[in-house]
């Protein structure tokens, strides 16, 4: 869903429990979201960021920890790439 309004001019900024926020910016027909599961919580550190600019990815923010399913506590880094294609692991 996230990918399909870049085509539409709309990025995620953040994202939190029960709302992500979005915000204006070029069109673009070609935008992916990837979750990186984050073990601290935070920001990733500088190293995870060199790594993924490499490949193409954007830091966009981390997810609020919540409780899935299983009630194992949950957070993600959340990344994007708007330049095909982008490398993954």
């Amino acid at each position: 869903m996230a990918g399909g309004l870049g085509r539409q001019g709309w990025y995620l900024e953040t994202y939190g429990r029960n709302l992500a926020k979005f915000a204006p910016g070029e069109r673009r027909e070609t935008v992916r979201y990837r979750l990186q599961p984050a073990e601290r919580g935070g920001e990733p550190d500088q190293d995870t960021r060199d790594a993924y600019r490499e490949m193409g990815w954007t830091y966009v923010c981390s997810t609020v920890a919540g409780r899935g399913i299983s009630g194992v506590k949950t957070e993600f880094h959340i990344w994007r790439c708007e330049t095909p294609p982008c490398r993954s692991w």
